[in-house]
C-alpha cells in the first residue's frame, strides 16, 4: 500500500532542494524580460522563455536539479500527484436479495453481484413490497473500490436517505437505521471462505460507523419526512474493495392502507481524512416498489363464545410478529387473573411466539370486552377486542325424597325437580360425571338416587339429590284370639301376633285409622 506519510522523514530535503529548483526557475523563466545579454537578443531571450513555459513544471524542476548537479533521489511526480480526492472511489449502491437472509435479522452479501431472487443471485436492483412484511429488516449494501493509484489510508462519509413514507397513501416507512458494519465474518449467503462475502478485497482493517440519524420534517414517521444517516468508513486503501451494509427497519401503520413506493439512495460521499473532497455518486438508489403487498400483521383473540357468572376462562391473542408485547384489558364484569393494579397484563412473547394467552374470571351476569395490544418496533401496534356475554347461572331445587311400601301391583316413583325461567332440568345418575338419565323413576323394591341439574346455554347449576325407595310390604300373622270366663280376680289377656323379618308389630284399636 502506499503511504504518503512515508514522505515525511524527508521533507526538509525536499523542500531544499525544491526552494533552490524554484530560485533558478524563477531566475531562468523571468529574468530575460528585464536583463539584455550582449550576446543574446531580447527576441531570443524571448523565445527560450515560450520554449519553457511549455514544459511541465516538474519537468523543468528536473531540469535545474540535473544542472546543478543534485540527484533527484524522490519521485517527484508522485509526491505532488498523489490521490487524496473524491476520484479515488467508485461507488455501488444496492439491496441484499430479499430470499438471501432472514428478514429479522438483515443479512445477504454481494459476492460477485449477481442480480435476482433465484438460488445462488446474490443482489436486487429494486425491492418488492411483496417480498416483506411490517417490521422486517432491510439489507442495504454499498461497494466502495478504492483507485489502485490511491495513497494511503482513507475515511469518507456516505449520505443515506430513505423514504419514511408512502409515496402515496401514507402508512409504511423505512423507519430506522438499526445497524452499519463491514460485511465482514460469515454472512448469510456469503460464497466466500466460511461462508465470507467474497466481494470484499481489503486488509480487514475498515470499520463503518453510524452517526447523525434522524427523521426530517417535523421528525415523524408517516408525514412525507425521510430518515437520513451519515455512515463513516475508515481505513480505505488502494485498490480495496469494501462492502458496507446498512440494515434498515419497515414500520407500518396498522390503521392504514398504504399505496405507492419507497426508496434508499445514497444522496453524497465526502471524502474526510486526510483530506476533504467530494466523491461522485450518480444514481444511486433503490426503489422500493407496490407498497400495498407488505404483509400487515394481525390480531384475533379466541375463543369468543358466551361464560357463565364466576366462571374462569382461558383467551388467547395470536399475531403472525413474532416476540411482540401483548398488553392486555379488560372492561366489564370481569377481571384478569394476575393483573397488575391497573387492572393490565403485559406478557412479552419470547423464543419466536406469536401468541400469549390470560384467564379471565366473570362477574355477574352481562358482558365484559377483553382487549389487547400487540406492539413491536417497526410493527406498529395492533389491537383487537372481543366481547363475551356473561350469563346468569341458572338454580335447581329438588323435590322431595319419596319412601313407600311396595303395592300389589308395584308402583313406580318419578323423581321432581324445579329450575330457574329459561333453564333445562336435566337428570344423572352420578353427583359428577356419569350418565344423564331420560326418566328418574323407580319401579321396584330398593332405592334410587336421581340427580337434578339446571342447564342454560353453556352454565349449569350444581347438582342436587332426589332419593326414592320403594320398600318390602311386611307380613303380619295374628294370634289365636282369646277367650275365657272371668275369674276372680279377673284375669288379663294379651293379643299375640308375629311379623315378617325386620318389621315392626304395631297395635291399633280399629280396623283403620283409630289409635
Amino acid at each position: 500500500m502506499k503511504n504518503f506519510n512515508n514522505y515525511t522523514s524527508r521533507n526538509s530535503s525536499i523542500l531544499s532542494k525544491q526552494l533552490l529548483c524554484s530560485l533558478l526557475f524563477g531566475l531562468l523563466v523571468f529574468m530575460p524580460a528585464v536583463l539584455h545579454a550582449n550576446y543574446v537578443s531580447l527576441n531570443k531571450t524571448t523565445e527560450i522563455r515560450n520554449t519553457l513555459l511549455e514544459f511541465d513544471n516538474n519537468k523543468v524542476k528536473d531540469i535545474l536539479w540535473s544542472a546543478i548537479g543534485i540527484t533527484n533521489d524522490v519521485d517527484y511526480h508522485k509526491v505532488t500527484e498523489a490521490k487524496f480526492d473524491g476520484g479515488d472511489f467508485s461507488l455501488d449502491f444496492v439491496a441484499s436479495s430479499p430470499n438471501t437472509y432472514d428478514h429479522s435479522t438483515g443479512g445477504g452479501a454481494f459476492d460477485t453481484r449477481d442480480v435476482g431472487q433465484d438460488t445462488g443471485d446474490d443482489i436486487v436492483e429494486s425491492l418488492e413490497g411483496g417480498d416483506f412484511t411490517c417490521g422486517d429488516i432491510v439489507t442495504f449494501l454499498t461497494q466502495i473500490v478504492v483507485d489502485k493509484d490511491a495513497v494511503g489510508s482513507q475515511t469518507i462519509d456516505l449520505d443515506y436517505e430513505f423514504l419514511a413514507d408512502a409515496t402515496g397513501q401514507s402508512g409504511v416507512a423505512l423507519a430506522d437505521i438499526v445497524n452499519v458494519q463491514i460485511n465482514y465474518g460469515a454472512v448469510s449467503g456469503g460464497d466466500g471462505v466460511g461462508s465470507t462475502d467474497s466481494g470484499i478485497k481489503d486488509d480487514g482493517g475498515s470499520v463503518a460507523t453510524l452517526s447523525n440519524e434522524h427523521i426530517t420534517g417535523d421528525g415523524e414517521l408517516f408525514n412525507d419526512n425521510k430518515l437520513v444517516g451519515t455512515v463513516t468508513i475508515t481505513d480505505l486503501e488502494a485498490s480495496e474493495e469494501v462492502i458496507v451494509r446498512v440494515d434498515v427497519r419497515i414500520a407500518c401503520d396498522p390503521t392504514s392502507s398504504p399505496t405507492g413506493n419507497l426508496q434508499a439512495a445514497i444522496t453524497a460521499a465526502l471524502v474526510i481524512d486526510p483530506e476533504d473532497d467530494v466523491i461522485s455518486v450518480g444514481n444511486q438508489t433503490v426503489p422500493f416498489k407496490n407498497v400495498n403487498q407488505i404483509i400487515f400483521p394481525t390480531c384475533a383473540i379466541t375463543p369468543a363464545t358466551a361464560v357463565c357468572e364466576l366462571a374462569t376462562t382461558s383467551y388467547t391473542a395470536s399475531s403472525d410478529v413474532a416476540d411482540a408485547t401483548f398488553v392486555w384489558s379488560i372492561t366489564g364484569d370481569g377481571t384478569i387473573v394476575d393483573a397488575a393494579s391497573d387492572g393490565t397484563k403485559t406478557i412479552v412473547a419470547s423464543g419466536g411466539a406469536t401468541s400469549t394467552s390470560v384467564s379471565v374470571l366473570a362477574g355477574s351476569a352481562g358482558s365484559y370486552t377483553l382487549s389487547v395490544s400487540i406492539s413491536k418496533t417497526g410493527f406498529g401496534t395492533q389491537t383487537c377486542s372481543q366481547e363475551i356475554t356473561v350469563n346468569d347461572v341458572p338454580t335447581v331445587t329438588a323435590g322431595a325424597d319419596q319412601t313407600v311400601c311396595a303395592a300389589s301391583p308395584i308402583q313406580t316413583l318419578t323423581a321432581t325437580a324445579t329450575v330457574s325461567t329459561g333453564a333445562t332440568l336435566v337428570w344423572y345418575d352420578a353427583a359428577s360425571g356419569g350418565n344423564t338419565v331420560a326418566n328418574p323413576t323407580l319401579s321396584s323394591i330398593g332405592t334410587a338416587t336421581y340427580y337434578a341439574q339446571a342447564n342454560l346455554g353453556d352454565c349449569s347449576s350444581g347438582r342436587v339429590p332426589v332419593v326414592l325407595t320403594i320398600n318390602e310390604t311386611p307380613t303380619v300373622t295374628a294370634g289365636a284370639d282369646q277367650t275365657v270366663c272371668a275369674a276372680s280376680p279377673i284375669q288379663t289377656l294379651t293379643a299375640t301376633a308375629t311379623v315378617s323379618t325386620g318389621a315392626t308389630l304395631v297395635w291399633y284399636d280399629a280396623a283403620s285409622g283409630g289409635n
